[in-house]
């Protein structure tokens, strides 16, 4: 492992069997504060991570998908709009 740091930049590198692997750390990069648990909608979304650091890992929900039996076989419901949006 070697590390190297300047400033609030700080660069490690750790070899091992499966390759080089190198992480960098700067201080100097805003903390992303949207978001970290989305819900899936039917249209796009896009979370503003660009040139942030994250502080944990996002999540995104399941597609809620619902089945109900009728006389005609079964309904089935996707990506319907939940109480949690």
């Amino acid at each position: 492992m070697t590390t190297l740091s300047a400033g609030g930049l700080e660069v490690i590198t750790l070899n091992g069997q499966a390759g080089v692997f190198t992480a960098i750390s700067d201080s100097s990069i805003p903390v992303y504060t949207g978001q970290y648990h989305v819900i899936p909608k039917t249209e796009g979304q896009e979370l503003p991570t660009k040139n942030t650091r994250l502080t944990r890992n996002i999540t995104v929900a399941a597609v809620p998908y619902y089945e109900t039996g009728n006389d005609c076989g079964t309904t089935v419901y996707i990506a319907e709009n939940t109480e949690d949006e």
